[in-house]
């Protein structure tokens, strides 16, 4: 069961305005109802939560193109060093939204709704902030601006620690390595679920090894200052349209 919040003015504050300096080109899966009439209006960009991907969304990205009425392109995205987007060095939430802004600038895309999900939905929040015309609404799904050290987001390290010591076997399968890998993380991470949602980030390469799909040591670096800390303040405020949606029993948000 959800509880459904809804805000029609979002405020709070961040560093610097964005630029694309040092942005990447995000990989992305556009969805959209062909049978639909009417032109197109503005799509929905969805950004996923750390550990995610386009992929994860691929299900709700149809389902909304499907019941879009206007007809919408519902365009999931790659964050940088996750999915098939670019590995770099750099993972913020300014350099997420340098990568929102180059993404939206090279597709020609002038303003979207923007659906972020836990680390995606701290980046959308940036984003309306330093962005605001590039913003129609907004739509935050578990998560929140506020720096809460007690917050499940904070025991993510715990579990980034971990898959850092993983030991990936050698000249197995891929379905058998994924079964060695969950034993070793079972050990410390004891849900089943956050394993197999872990476990769906791994993958064979052209050589037979196995490795992570997203930058595992730059995460791990970056974490506690650039992932679970929300930029710092400076005045900004986004004055369109926001939408929180917020698990009833949700540990994420304060």
């Amino acid at each position: 069961m959800k509880t459904w919040l809804f805000f029609d003015r979002f405020k709070f504050f961040v560093r610097k305005n964005s630029s694309t300096s040092g942005a990447v080109k995000l990989a992305s899966e556009t969805y959209v109802n062909a049978q639909a009439d009417g032109d197109v209006t503005l799509p929905v960009l969805i950004m996923h939560g750390l550990f995610g991907s386009k992929a994860v969304w691929a299900h709700i990205a149809r389902f909304l193109a499907m019941e879009s009425n206007p007809r919408r392109k519902i365009i999931a995205l790659d964050a940088r060093n996750h999915g098939d987007s670019p590995h770099t060095s750099e993972h913020s939430y300014e350099h997420m939204s340098n990568d929102l802004l180059y993404f939206m600038q090279m597709n020609k895309i002038a303003k979207a709704t923007v659906l972020g999900h836990s680390m995606g939905g701290r980046c959308a929040m940036y984003f309306s902030l330093t962005q605001p015309d590039k913003i129609e609404k907004l739509i935050v799904c578990d998560i929140s601006p506020i720096n809460n050290n007690d917050s499940q987001f904070s025991t993510i390290k715990f579990q980034l620690e971990t898959m850092n010591q993983v030991k990936f076997p050698k000249d197995v399968s891929l379905h058998e390595a994924k079964n060695d890998v969950d034993k070793q993380l079972s050990v410390k991470i004891p849900k089943p679920l956050s394993r197999q949602f872990i476990l769906t980030n791994i993958i064979q390469n052209e050589d037979g090894s196995f490795s992570w799909r997203f930058n595992l040591p730059v995460l791990v670096q970056n974490f506690q200052q650039n992932i679970d800390q929300f930029p710092n303040v400076e005045g900004k405020v986004f004055n369109g349209p926001v939408l929180f949606l917020i698990g009833e029993e949700s540990s994420f948000v304060p």
